[in-house]
C-alpha cells in the first residue's frame, strides 16, 4: 500500500492477500523476497518487475499500467505460470499483512487519514483491501508517491522512520 508500488505503476493501493507465517502459508513464503516499511521505490519496483518478468516468460499475458511498465493482465492463466514464480513474488512488510498486525485495520484507516490530510483525496475500501483515487490533487506523482509512502511509515510502523 505507496505506497505499496508492484512496479507496475497502478493508480490504486492493494494488499496482498497472503496467508501467516504458520503451517502451509509459512512454506508458501519461505525464500520470498520480503519488502520492509521503508524499502526504497526503487527496490520494490525491481522485486515486483522480476516476478512480473517470472510470470511473462511463463506464459502470463502481460498489459500496461498506468504510469508506465507492465503487468499481469486480468485472469490468472496460465495457474502454472503463478506456481512456478510465487518464489519470487514479494511479501508485502509484515506490519501490512492483515493476519500478522491486528491492527491492521486501525492502522489501514489511519494510512488513509493521513494521505488525506496531506492533500491526496484518497478513499479507502471497508474491509482495507486497498484505496483509490478520489479526485485530484494538483500534486506531482513524485509527491503524490512521496505522501502515501511518507504516511505508510508513520502510520504501519507507529511514527518510525
Amino acid at each position: 500500500m505507496a505506497s505499496v508500488d508492484r512496479g507496475d505503476g497502478a493508480k490504486s493501493e492493494s494488499k496482498e492477500k497472503a496467508g501467516g507465517g504458520t503451517g502451509e502459508n509459512a512454506d508458501a513464503e519461505k525464500g520470498r523476497p520480503q519488502l520492509r516499511l521503508d524499502s526504497s521505490q526503487e527496490e520494490e519496483a525491481r522485486l515486483w518487475n522480476a516476478y512480473n518478468a517470472c510470470l511473462k516468460t511463463n506464459g502470463v499475458e502481460m498489459q500496461p499500467r498506468p504510469g508506465g511498465g507492465e503487468g499481469p493482465a486480468e485472469g490468472g492463466e496460465p495457474k502454472a505460470a503463478y506456481d512456478k514464480c510465487q518464489v519470487k513474488m514479494p511479501l508485502l512488510p509484515p506490519e501490512m499483512d492483515e493476519k500478522k498486525n491486528p491492527q491492521y485495520l486501525d492502522n489501514f484507516r489511519d494510512w488513509v487519514r493521513c494521505i488525506n490530510s496531506k492533500g491526496v483525496p484518497v478513499k479507502g475500501k471497508p474491509d482495507g483491501s486497498g484505496w483509490e483515487y478520489a479526485g485530484e490533487s494538483g500534486k506531482s506523482e513524485t509527491e503524490v508517491n512521496k505522501i502515501a509512502n511518507d504516511c505508510k511509515v508513520e502510520t504501519f510502523g507507529g511514527g518510525k522512520r
